[in-house]
């Protein structure tokens, strides 16, 4: 069995023609399952373009949300509205699993995903703030701050999604039936997928993309074989190591602004490939 993982392809109409290059080559590839791992595109309309522009590549699909998924610029709709029922219901009309809600099962494999939003554990160590500074601060680091309009704060929804996630989680590792977990989540949960810094106050905005308890989560639960994610734009591939029982396979997708790419995964021999549109083109990200 093979899984296609994109991210990040922020589908933006300067970038169709690249983003569909992507979503072409996948479909040579024939995977067995389709996944994209959040920050599709936005406003919805483009979240909607994006989904139909990688919806050929198999006929098993899946998507979670991501932060830019859920921003409100145009004031037409709550980020409240978008994540309680406008990607889900756009992402089900389009024949899309919508992981946040339920586990997508392909005979032996139980892929289980969500947003995975950061709770501020990803903060560098040698920074002196705490939570509180790091709420504070965030709309002056990072555009979730101005345009994410919901009335939840970062901890209060990073707890929420994290505990709905255990649970399905837990539901495959008690299948019978199951006997590989395949994890996907939006905002990565190890430090090793952070970006990396010459010096500690550059990497602040790190706050913002990790939830590492939800790594913790995840490690306890030994059908999990490999976790993929986006949000940092950055590729890795790493393995996470536990005391008893295999190691976890952990990737980010190499996706980046303009240069949309994914990974080809093999549920068998555990090998992963990279798959890029272009092999180099990364560009701003859209205003």
């Amino acid at each position: 069995m093979r899984i296609a993982v994109t991210s990040d392809i922020h589908f933006h109409p300067p970038w169709r023609e690249r983003i569909a290059r992507l979503a072409s080559m996948l479909r040579a590839m024939q995977p067995d399952l389709m996944i994209l791992a959040g920050d599709v595109g936005e406003p919805l309309s483009l979240f909607e373009q994006g989904l139909e522009t990688f919806a050929s590549v198999s006929e098993n699909r899946a998507v979670i949300g991501g932060n830019h998924d859920l921003w409100n610029r145009t004031g037409q709709t709550s980020s409240q509205q978008l994540w309680e029922s406008l990607l889900p219901q756009v992402a089900s009309q389009l024949g899309y699993q919508w992981l946040e809600y339920n586990n997508l099962i392909m005979g032996p494999v139980g892929v289980c995903g969500t947003i995975g939003w950061y709770d501020y554990s990803g903060r560098h160590p040698e920074i002196d703030l705490d939570e509180d500074s790091y709420e504070e601060l965030k709309a002056s680091i990072s555009n979730d701050g101005r345009f994410i309009d919901w009335p939840w704060t970062d901890r209060e929804f990073a707890a929420r999604v994290g505990g709905e996630f255990e649970k399905r989680l837990d539901a495959l590792q008690q299948s019978p039936e199951i006997e590989t977990i395949v994890a996907v989540t939006h905002v990565p949960l190890f430090r090793r997928a952070l970006r990396t810094y010459d010096l500690p106050q550059e990497a602040i905005a790190n706050a913002y993309y990790a939830n590492l308890p939800l790594g913790k989560t995840v490690m306890k639960y030994d059908k999990v074989r490999a976790i993929f994610s986006g949000h940092v734009h950055v590729e890795r591939q790493y393995t996470v190591e536990r005391t008893e029982g295999n190691p976890i396979y952990a990737f980010n997708v190499p996706s980046d602004y303009g240069a949309p790419a994914a990974l080809i995964w093999d549920v068998d021999s555990g090998e992963a490939t990279a798959v890029r549109a272009f092999a180099t083109g990364t560009l701003s990200a859209p205003e």
